[in-house]
């Protein structure tokens, strides 16, 4: 965590990419944006061996911002 601290993921210079799966609604999820520590993390979660990372995501439903959480876990899950 304290090597990506300040890093984020739309500021690399070669643009980068990765996959996680949301354990909480069953639903894959490609991060392009982010802390880049959180992005890395979620993607190398296995459920039994590291625990799934917390995530909190703002969605627009029926012209309303709703706050969703999960539990994000690696994107082979569901890729």
């Amino acid at each position: 965590q304290e090597t990506f601290a300040r890093r984020r993921c739309e500021d690399m210079l070669v643009p980068f990419a990765c996959t996680s799966t949301d354990i909480l609604n069953f639903e894959a999820k490609s991060h392009r944006e982010g802390q880049l520590w959180r992005i890395i993390r979620a993607s190398m979660s296995l459920v039994g061996f590291v625990p799934p990372l917390p995530h909190l995501e703002k969605r627009v439903e029926d012209g309303k911002f709703k706050v969703c959480s999960g539990l994000l876990v690696d994107g082979g899950y569901t890729n």
